[in-house]
């Protein structure tokens, strides 16, 4: 009774869209996995020059840190902006800062209560709300063109700038004091890790490409939209590499790090990435499609940042509202098909 079954389903396999289907599925399983991968390269080594160079000291460290772990973003956005897959990319950095804020920060809240510290990191509520009027005012312009780009790095520069000013610092990732022969080896080190950086680098401008192609041929194949697909699954896979920073953060009793990586990278993906990409578009982005996605963005940076102005903390109880917000994200973005035009 079993065998028609098995035939039925070899059948299905051995057809042509079936097997089509397959293909670029396994390419995609593949290539996220290679991304965040070559993504945790990047950073782990990012972290280990700024350690050398005493970056970590300073306030270039917090910035530093906060490109690298939006660089997967920005290499899949890229990648799909240039061969003409607006939705994938704009749903990927809307999706990575859902992702971030609810996801991402919730799993170590859950683990152990993040509180906001006076002095390092005490200006970083500051810098999510910012965050949250950014896709507000996105959502007043219904075709961003290249001046919305240059507006949007321009605001990534008065991000450092207010960094500068007011010394968010990375000083958790300082350098520690070492031996002579620590001190010799250094120059080796840092020529070490700024290697495997570059290596890491180019995996993942290498990967990007195909997790882009292998999206656009599934979502074409099943009939989900690019931007859903992009808000979701590789916004997901993105987003790992803020996910293993935020975890050994935790690990090593780091706690302001994880959570100002997550703050830091937010913002970087709202300002730095969503400018750069409309600044090399082709063609004009119609935001209003994304509205569903923007509204999501506003809605949860003001409710994290709401959880650290009231109470300077964020315990499990508001980490599970965050994991509830990310499930409510996931279903009324795949229920909601946009379309791109």
């Amino acid at each position: 009774m079993a065998a028609p079954g098995w035939i039925d389903l070899l059948v299905w396999m051995n057809e042509p869209t079936t097997s089509t289907f397959l293909y670029n599925l396994l390419i995609f399983t593949v290539s996220i996995i290679v991304l965040a991968k070559a993504s945790h390269i990047v950073i782990k080594n990012a972290v280990k020059i700024a350690k050398i160079t005493r970056l970590g000291e300073l306030v270039i460290g917090f910035i530093l840190l906060s490109v690298a772990t939006t660089f997967p973003e920005l290499a899949v956005s890229f990648s799909a902006i240039v061969s003409g897959n607006v939705g994938i990319s704009m749903g990927n950095i809307l999706g990575s800062c859902v992702t971030n804020l609810c996801l991402i920060m919730a799993i170590p809240a859950i683990m152990s209560p993040i509180s906001i510290e006076r002095g390092t990191f005490e200006k970083l509520p500051t810098v999510l709300f910012l965050s949250s009027m950014i896709p507000l005012l996105l959502l007043t312009v219904q075709h961003a063109e290249k001046y919305v780009g240059f507006a949007l790095v321009s605001a990534f520069a008065f991000f450092a700038l207010y960094s500068v000013k007011k010394k968010i610092s990375l000083k958790v990732i300082s350098r520690e004091p070492v031996d002579v022969l620590k001190r010799i080896m250094l120059p080796f080190e840092f020529y070490k890790s700024l290697a495997f950086m570059i290596f890491g680098i180019a995996i993942v401008l290498l990967s990007s490409n195909f997790v882009v192609e292998s999206a656009s041929n599934i979502s074409s194949s099943i009939g989900i939209a690019g931007s859903v697909l992009g808000a979701t699954i590789i916004a997901l896979g993105t987003s790992l590499p803020e996910l293993s920073v935020s975890l050994t953060a935790i690990h090593t009793r780091h706690r302001n790090l994880g959570i100002g990586n997550i703050i830091g990278s937010c913002l970087t993906n709202m300002t730095l990435v969503l400018g750069i990409i409309l600044l090399f578009s082709p063609a004009t982005v119609n935001i209003s499609i994304f509205s569903t996605l923007l509204i999501f963005v506003i809605a949860t940076t003001m409710i994290s940042w709401y959880f650290f102005t009231t109470g300077r903390t964020l315990d499990r109880r508001e980490g599970i509202i965050l994991i509830f917000i990310y499930i409510v994200f996931i279903i009324s973005t795949f229920g909601v098909q946009i379309t791109i035009i």
